[in-house]
């Protein structure tokens, strides 16, 4: 059974064969250990990373067009949303030169929300950029022995689930580098960060169930699956519109770093469960742009993320091995849908009544309502797919029912799970050209946020039904629900939109 809490520890002296990051030719160093926040190790990772944060932050140590400064960081994200690319680069730079061609390669490039159909890229582009900003900071510090340390926010200590102390500590000489105000209600004076549980997303680890890393056709996969639950919900649990609750404006948080050491342990310890990595060539060449510590050009690929040879971290979230059973085919299947046509959700519950049958239009099924048969011993998967919004929208929690009547507690049988729209939401005025450059050919060009997630391909994200709820939808011998009970907080005018919902198993 999975244990969403049970972790390993990885002692210093075990015997893996991990090296820091250096530059290529320094490559095969010593180990590198990522630590908690919380530790010891933690804390003192976290002064060093204050004082960088601080020193790239004073434009007269690193001004902003210098690849090493925070804005030049930050901007590798997005850019800030009330600004454009182009804009910027003539803001920033009075001529061209070296750093100006690597802000034009290097800017707006955040994997994948800039582009749902590249998805798979959204872990290792995190990974990477990860350790081109890790090695930077040991740069600026003059620290060798730099390690990001990593927030556990689905520690069951509920204490560790509030922002960080020295993230929320405006007065202190040297903390401050690490304050932002632009924070929701509450985050600043250490609520956790999931409360109030009626206007706050879970911090879920079920993603780690997850068969496989990319989307199948009843699954999102655990790529997308961890991007659509956990990392949305702490982007918009923690920061409003000008923070981490949206993309342009999220690297500028020094939260946004820890943040992601700790997505990036959470792929590390699905690995180390069983979960396997895509391996086709085209994904592993896949090469991404970023600065090194002397803020030289980096040129890095998906496969070099996916080996993991730079780093370790202290603690891995625990689970046990992945099942073997693989999603099944759709001919193999019991499959109940809902219209193709893009279910429109608003800041009321909204109820989708699921249908199944033969009738064929085009490409797609119309469908009519029908109960649902499937075995209560194999997977079952609730899938929604082409997530997309305006601005502001709410997160909903997700209820599956055959019945129009649910319970809307988080601890009724119905719920599966909380979906979030952050990085599926529609542009804001800073993407004038989103997507110039930074990863290879083939893909690039000016395509905005906006046309992005509300694109053809839009955003995924599944979740697995428990054998109490497959066994209510097989025995009830009535069609199924979809209750969609929306967080406190949306904007009333967001238009989030979901393209197909589908249950699905056998």
């Amino acid at each position: 059974m999975f244990d969403a809490h049970r972790r390993t520890f990885l002692n210093g002296s075990a015997g893996c064969a991990l090296a820091a990051l250096m530059p290529a030719a320094k490559a095969q160093a010593r180990v590198v250990t990522r630590p908690a926040l919380h530790t010891a190790a933690g804390r003192e990772m976290l002064i060093i990373y204050a004082k960088a944060v601080g020193a790239m932050m004073d434009s007269s140590k690193y001004p902003e067009g210098d690849p090493r400064s925070w804005t030049f960081q930050w901007y590798t994200h997005m850019v800030r949303g009330d600004r454009t690319k182009d804009a910027e680069l003539q803001r920033i730079y009075s001529a061209n030169g070296t750093h100006r061609e690597l802000a034009k390669l290097m800017w707006n490039t955040c994997e994948a929300h800039l582009d749902a159909r590249r998805e798979p890229f959204f872990l290792p582009w995190h990974r990477l950029y990860l350790l081109a900003f890790e090695d930077i900071v040991r740069v600026v510090s003059g620290r060798a022995d730099f390690a990001l340390p990593y927030w556990d926010y689905t520690d069951p200590d509920l204490s560790r689930r509030a922002l960080p102390e020295a993230f929320r500590s405006p007065k202190h000489p040297i903390l401050k580098h690490l304050f932002r105000p632009n924070r929701n209600p509450g985050v600043n004076q250490g609520q956790p960060i999931d409360q109030p549980a009626g206007s706050r997303a879970p911090l879920s680890l079920d993603f780690m169930k997850s068969v496989d890393y990319n989307e199948s056709e009843e699954d999102a996969g655990f790529c997308a699956n961890i991007d659509g639950t956990l990392h949305g919900a702490v982007h918009t649990n923690v920061g409003n519109r000008i923070g981490m609750g949206r993309v342009a404006w999220a690297a500028d948080d020094p939260i946004f770093w820890v943040h992601h050491c700790n997505i990036d342990r959470a792929w590390a310890s699905w690995n180390r469960a069983g979960g396997v990595n895509p391996t086709d060539p085209q994904f592993l060449n896949e090469e991404f742009t970023f600065a090194g510590p002397t803020g030289e050009p980096l040129r890095r690929k998906a496969g070099e993320a996916v080996q993991m040879q730079d780093y370790q971290y202290d603690f891995y979230i625990g689970a046990d091995p992945i099942p073997a059973t693989k999603p099944l085919l759709v001919t193999n299947r019991a499959v109940a849908r809902a219209s193709a046509r893009d279910i429109n959700l608003s800041t009321a519950t909204r109820q989708v009544k699921l249908e199944s049958g033969a009738t064929q239009v085009g490409d797609r099924p119309t469908l009519v309502a029908a109960p649902l048969k499937i075995d209560p011993e194999k997977p079952a998967y609730l899938k929604m797919e082409g997530l997309s919004a305006d601005r502001g929208a709410p997160a909903y929690d997700v209820h599956l029912a055959a019945m129009s009547s649910v319970t809307k507690r988080r601890s009724a049988p119905s719920y599966v799970g909380t979906i979030n729209f952050f990085g599926a939401e529609s542009a804001h005025s800073g993407q004038g050209d989103a997507h110039g450059g930074g990863h290879s050919a083939g893909h690039g060009g000016g395509q905005d946020e906006g046309s992005a997630a509300a694109g053809a391909a839009g955003r995924s994200v599944s979740f697995q039904l428990s054998k109490a709820l497959k066994q209510q939808l097989s025995q009830s011998g009535l069609a199924p629900y979809v209750t969609f009970v929306p967080l406190s907080g949306g904007a009333k005018d967001a238009k989030p939109r979901i393209r197909q919902i589908l249950v699905s198993g056998s």
